[in-house]
């Protein structure tokens, strides 16, 4: 699965900084998010502010994208999810791409 969502981006560009993995590195996997879904969960919105790589606002939000990715993948049995900033188009195209 290709996706593209502010909110996801942001959960692997503070994955990145967790890990110090290069910005450019785009897949989620289940344990990975679900120890960034209890990091997260752990702490107040106020002590979120200023995570790195979390972009000012988004403190409020994160948690829950967190838990939403992780139930998806849970839901639908992937092993990883590919992040894209790209469109919708470009999404499609990569997605349709990866199945030839």
């Amino acid at each position: 699965m290709v996706q593209q969502d502010r909110n996801i981006m942001a959960l692997v560009y503070v994955l990145a900084h967790a890990r110090s993995l290069r910005r450019k590195q785009r897949g989620i996997y289940p344990l990975v998010i679900q120890e960034l879904e209890q990091t997260l969960l752990s702490r107040k919105k106020t002590d979120r502010v200023g995570l790195p790589g979390l972009e000012k606002g988004r403190e409020g939000v994160i948690a829950a994208g967190a838990i939403i990715i992780r139930a998806v993948m849970e839901t639908l049995g992937m092993s990883s999810v590919l992040v894209s900033d790209l469109g919708l188009r470009e999404g499609v195209l990569i997605d349709l791409a990866m199945q030839l």
